[in-house]
């Protein structure tokens, strides 16, 4: 077989999770089984690598006199950004130091919904407080939606502005109960993926089997067995996760745990906007895996 002279790049938009790009690899095995003489590789606008210009380097440094790029853009779509409140009092901080409170600003216009998770963190920050009052009207003003959620209920939150606190209850308020065992087994899962470690059946079990009163607290659980295993240079068992996870720690008993409120404010129209990117839907927790975007 002849080297190959020719070079067919995947041109797509990128993500900050690795496995979005799991699709465009199939792809690209699918053609190159078709094209076993051209040279097929992924490219991608941001975020992830190889960026096109480097993909265009690659081919002719492999000798390709002919290259052709393929736009594979999946979906229309919008950016959303999702984090939480300490992050985006933090990201302010930063902004200002640097004296790039405008460009920080400009981030969060372009975005077609925020979410913001423990947004009672902002109690007394009056800047950070500002800030999310400014971008509230912005968002609500252009159709766009927005969602918070907070640990304490928002009749009980001091040191918020009361303009603030009114958008806030302006818009629909629900209580999440704590996750039930199908979500913790999800939430289990997940993290343990996140950290790069096999999904052991028996250990995320076990894991999930102990009542929490919120996701973040299942999230901690997992971290708190890996930090020990880390840290004991071991692999991640039952039997370790029940020293970590039993040894003195508060167990929170199914019913006592208090509920996370959550305020939604949308659009009449409903949804979300999409001009940009593909938004991946999210309908529990565990699978509140939405484009992220920083």
């Amino acid at each position: 077989m002849s080297d190959p002279k020719s070079a067919l790049i995947l041109f797509a938009h990128g993500a900050r999770d690795a496995r979005w790009s799991q699709t465009l690899d199939a792809l690209a095995q699918a053609i190159r089984r078709l094209l076993p003489d051209t040279v097929v590789a992924p490219a991608f606008l941001e975020f992830q690598p190889p960026s096109l210009t480097a993909a265009l380097h690659s081919a002719v440094a492999v000798g390709c006199t002919k290259v052709d790029v393929l736009p594979v853009f999946w979906a229309s779509g919008g950016h959303v950004a999702c984090l939480s409140a300490h992050d985006f009092t933090q990201e302010l901080i930063d902004a200002i130091d640097r004296d790039g409170v405008a460009a920080w600003r400009n981030r969060y216009r372009r975005c077609s919904a925020l979410l913001i998770d423990d947004v009672h963190l902002v109690a007394g920050k009056e800047r950070t407080q500002e800030e999310l009052f400014l971008l509230f009207n912005l968002f609500l003003e252009s159709n766009r939606q927005l969602g918070f959620a907070s640990a304490v209920p928002l009749a009980e939150l001091s040191g918020v502005e009361p303009r603030l606190l009114t958008r806030l209850e302006g818009g629909l308020v629900v209580e999440l109960p704590p996750p039930d065992r199908e979500l913790r087994q999800q939430l289990v899962e997940r993290t343990l993926s996140s950290r790069g470690q096999d999904a052991d059946a028996e250990l995320m079990t076990y894991i999930a089997s102990r009542p929490a009163e919120s996701a973040r607290a299942v999230q901690g659980y997992v971290q708190r067995v890996l930090h020990s295993a880390d840290s004991q240079q071991v692999k991640p068992t039952v039997a370790l996760a029940r020293e970590v996870l039993e040894g003195g720690a508060r167990v929170v008993r199914k019913g006592s745990a208090p509920g996370r409120s959550i305020s939604v404010s949308a659009a009449s129209s409903g949804g979300v906007k999409s001009n940009e990117k593909m938004v991946r839907t999210w309908p529990t927790l565990a699978d509140r895996v939405i484009e992220e975007w920083r």
